[in-house]
């Protein structure tokens, strides 16, 4: 009868990770399984968050802990009816060494240990069972220092890089940056090794693996990275990370709530014409990129333009139909000035996407001219970056 009940606990248990929402699933992880030294994959850094969430609850209680296989190839986002990656990670898992360095707030070196990630890992009968070492399990419990890592956001992730930068600037959210990390200590975090002789370069170590990781740690999750370089001579001695929440990424989605209350409320007949919205927010974030090409060159070059442009947009804001329209200026008298709105381009970004969303006609010289836009803007920015993207730091 004992052993039927831990059988019927040990099954609700592993219920928790499939049955709850993923958005409400935080992990609160020791930044001793963080701030590690590994070579995990994309695929086994993911399962370990997972099975950590699972057993987190009983990790100073149960010596064993179980999960569905179906849960956890769900939450980590692969197809069940081929469990080799998963065999393969959890065997990964198995035999790698987990050596930590916790970092004290400034990024110096704090303690360091070793052990092995999972002592055991079983599959049978549809549920993956797994146990962690005792010394790991006390270290992964102790509640006071920690990261709360989202499930959710973790599972958007593509890259082992970006996921593993992600993890190891949450714990500094609050404080703002992560402190200065010297290079050699970062690639280990990020899971290079000392015998990958091609990021030995640091340029190619910048441009393959940190600009693609902090591009989507920015674009995916609700952080916000900038990175500074610290130089020793003309060689790059150390990495920071200035962290900060993510503001685009919660006001679109605010935004989005409320376009879809109002949807709701007031609904209308639905064409494949409105799915335009779809490629207009595509052709919208291509321009912010070109222009913050640009125009972060132009800035970091001559400080004033900061001001300036900080004016012009508000000006623009103004000058472009939002708050009021052409039938507005046509009643105040003013219709003779509508067409010295088509100057403003921001007249027709704005079009291409109210239009498919208000259900409203499409008219093609809007997406013309966006399209003109993008095109000429990516062609100035790949010229400036070409001709001034070594000057940069000088100039900051």
């Amino acid at each position: 009868m004992t052993r039927q009940k831990e059988k019927r606990d040990d099954g609700d248990a592993a219920r928790k990770v499939g049955a709850a929402d993923l958005a409400d699933q935080n992990l609160k992880k020791h930044i001793a399984a963080i701030h590690i030294s590994n070579r995990l994959t994309l695929t086994q850094r993911k399962a370990s968050n997972v099975l950590l969430y699972n057993a987190y609850d009983s990790l100073l209680t149960a010596r064993v802990h179980r999960i569905r296989v179906k849960d956890l190839a769900e939450a980590i986002g692969f197809n069940t009816h081929n469990l080799d990656p998963l065999k393969e990670a959890l065997k990964t898992l198995a035999r790698t060494v987990l050596e930590w360095n916790i970092l004290d707030e400034s990024g110096a070196q704090e303690e360091w240990g070793a052990t092995t990630l999972l002592a055991q890992a079983v599959i049978k009968g549809g549920f993956c069972t797994y146990a962690y070492s005792p010394d790991l399990c006390e270290k992964l419990y102790r509640p006071e220092i920690y990261a709360l890592l989202n499930l959710s956001i973790q599972r958007k992730f593509s890259s082992g890089y970006a996921l593993a930068l992600y993890e190891n600037c949450l714990r500094y959210r609050r404080v703002g940056t992560t402190g200065w990390i010297a290079v050699d200590n970062l690639k280990r975090l990020l899971g290079i090794g000392d015998t990958d002789v091609y990021y030995q370069d640091f340029r190619k170590f910048n441009d393959k693996i940190i600009k693609p990781a902090v591009r989507q740690v920015n674009e995916t999750s609700d952080l916000s990275l900038d990175v500074d370089y610290q130089r020793d001579s003309r060689r790059v001695a150390a990495v920071r990370f200035r962290v900060s929440d993510n503001p685009q990424m919660l006001l679109f989605a605010h935004n989005m709530v409320i376009f879809v209350i109002i949807a709701v409320i007031y609904p209308k007949p639905w064409s494949w014409a409105d799915l335009m919205a779809i490629p207009a927010i595509m052709l919208i974030m291509a321009t912010c990129v070109w222009v913050s090409f640009c125009f972060g060159i132009l800035a970091t070059r001559y400080r004033d333009i900061g001001p300036l442009l900080a004016a012009l947009v508000q000006l623009l804001f103004f000058m472009t139909p939002i708050i009021w329209n052409a039938e507005t200026l046509q009643r105040q008298g003013a219709g003779q000035w509508s067409k010295i709105i088509e100057l403003n381009p921001l007249l027709h970004y704005l079009d291409i996407l109210r239009a498919p969303l208000l259900g409203a006609h499409q008219e093609p010289r809007h997406w013309i001219v966006v399209i003109v836009l993008t095109v000429l803007g990516w062609c100035a920015a790949a010229l400036a970056l070409r001709q001034y993207r070594a000057r940069v730091p000088y100039w900051v």
